[in-house]
């Protein structure tokens, strides 16, 4: 999807949303936000996403485009990306570095899926509508 066509899909989400009353955070977002907080997910990128040990996570569309290779990120970590993929991830074709946590033996595929659409609406500007419909809840 273009990102001429996000902004338009987000733009007519926002008024939709605000004329059916939907301003309040839906219960996924609600989920996100805590398994976000719950976890060291804030301790590293940030409670806003906005980086401080790990990577600020406003780009994190441009990173994964998908969000399937965001939730597998999220489940292996530095350390089994390294061991699964190689030296290098995502879309950006960034650096495998070191650092990032493996969630696979603490999250469900459910809960990596909903981190990840949380991420990819509160920090990489997708309107939820589309996050969910890429991550598949």
């Amino acid at each position: 999807m273009t990102v001429a066509a996000r902004v338009l899909l987000a733009m007519t989400l926002i008024v939709l949303l605000g004329a059916c009353g939907g301003s309040n955070r839906s219960e996924l977002m609600r989920d996100g936000r805590d398994l976000y907080t719950g976890y060291v997910c804030a301790t590293c990128h940030g409670d806003r996403g906005q980086g401080g040990i790990g990577p600020a996570l406003s780009s994190v569309t441009d990173t994964f485009v998908v969000c399937a290779d965001q939730v597998e990120w999220i489940r292996l970590g530095s350390d089994g990306w390294l061991r699964e993929y190689g030296d290098r991830y995502g879309d950006t074709d960034r650096p495998v570095d070191g650092g990032m946590v493996a969630y696979e033996n603490s999250l469900s595929d459910a809960e990596l899926r909903t981190v990840a659409a949380y991420v990819r609406t509160e920090f990489g500007g997708l309107a939820e509508a589309t996050a969910r419909a890429d991550c598949g809840i």
